[in-house]
């Protein structure tokens, strides 16, 4: 990660994926759907978890809020659900 649009773009490419809440601490390899099945491929997962570190590697580094931005990019897909 290089700039913090590729954190925003990265969080809302999972947030779409998985349609859903995460805590980006956690194993994205272990978000279920409403069926209980796992959303991610072992290869998928460990992609995006990797991903995941280079975000928190980003914003240790540039003084952000990895929760602030997760926050703001979730509200800003529900207001974009809202209006579609």
């Amino acid at each position: 990660m290089t700039k913090v649009d590729e954190v925003n773009n990265f969080l809302s490419d999972v947030f779409c994926k998985s349609g859903m809440i995460f805590d980006p601490a956690e194993d994205l390899g272990k978000l279920c759907n409403k069926e209980g099945s796992l959303l991610f491929t072992k290869e998928e997962s460990d992609f995006l978890n990797n991903k995941m570190t280079e975000c928190f590697i980003y914003c240790v580094y540039n003084d952000l809020d990895i929760y602030k931005i997760v926050d703001t990019v979730r509200l800003g897909m529900l207001e974009r659900k809202a209006v579609a």
